[in-house]
């Protein structure tokens, strides 16, 4: 296990270039599902974003990656522009389903998987469905189950609820750590969630809640073998980031990167470290594959 520590807080700022969204596509399979192409050319590599948010919130990797990489985003079942809400019990296993749905909506046989949060569930899941269908692997601010909140974090998810209209307010909290949010990073913060839209409706979050509840990968993570990398954010108040360092123990050879000034909205906070850690991680894994086929 390779641990990489990233320095000070960082301020991202989004010009008009940045605000420019692909149309969404959709599956032609059922439940539809909402995807976002970028880019024509280099590996692949498929988003799957977390809790109840929709796939723009990947806007700062997208326009990192999408110059020189094949980029997709997508919108977990019911959320975003994917129309079609789950009607019963929903788990990480179906969630993976729809991903592997999306890649082959597009054309891949195989990609390098990015997943935060309850993304990063679904991600453990896919890799260890479908292993030969993931070139790398990155889970961030995430973990592999029995995972509860910290006691702060239960205390703003209740008055976000209780009090809609400070909801915004309550996720500022939750997602950034206090000395973050600074005037100019929270103009930032609420432009980026601007653009994501409107929260996903309350049927899709009680099912992915549920789905989140019933995850775990816990003994099955030590038979995974793709190049992995989990990001830690030491702030974190929604998964502790103990179970970060479980992920990073338990799959082989992981590498672990850490931010530990950053809390769990790491890929908005974080965005230029994390990317540049991102695309390391990717070409090492790009160049691995090579030398195994020229072996073979």
């Amino acid at each position: 296990m390779l641990v990489f520590t990233q320095g000070a807080a960082q301020t991202i700022y989004f010009d008009s270039a940045m605000l420019r969204w692909m149309p969404d596509e959709f599956t032609t399979t059922s439940p539809r599902l909402a995807f976002r192409r970028f880019g024509t050319s280099g590996p692949p590599i498929l988003f799957i974003m977390g809790f109840g948010v929709r796939g723009k919130a990947w806007l700062p990797q997208v326009e990192a990656f999408k110059h020189d990489h094949q980029v997709v985003t997508m919108d977990n079942r019911g959320v975003g522009a994917s129309p079609d809400r789950p009607r019963g019990a929903l788990t990480m296993q179906m969630m993976a389903e729809d991903v592997l749905r999306v890649m082959a909506a597009v054309g891949w046989d195989s990609a390098h998987i990015v997943g935060t949060s309850m993304g990063g569930m679904i991600a453990q899941e896919l890799a260890l469905q479908e292993p030969a269908r993931v070139r790398s692997l990155t889970l961030i601010a995430t973990h592999a189950g029995r995972a509860l909140p910290t006691p702060r974090a239960l205390y703003y998810l209740t008055r976000s609820m209780m009090l809609p209209r400070q909801s915004l307010e309550q996720s500022y909290q939750l997602l950034y750590p206090r000395h973050y949010i600074t005037p100019e990073n929270r103009a930032a913060i609420l432009e980026h969630w601007r653009q994501i839209g409107r929260p996903a409706h309350p049927q899709v979050l009680v099912a992915q809640a549920a789905a989140i509840a019933r995850h775990d990968t816990r003994k099955r993570l030590a038979g995974l073998h793709i190049p992995t990398l989990v990001v830690r954010p030491g702030m974190d108040l929604l998964v502790p980031p103990r179970h970060s360092d479980l992920l990073a123990r338990t799959i082989p050879g992981a590498q672990l990167l850490r931010f530990d000034d950053a809390g769990h909205g790491v890929t908005h906070q974080k965005a230029e470290e994390l990317n540049g850690a991102l695309r390391t991680h990717i070409a090492r894994a790009e160049r691995s594959d090579r030398s195994v086929a020229a072996a073979v």
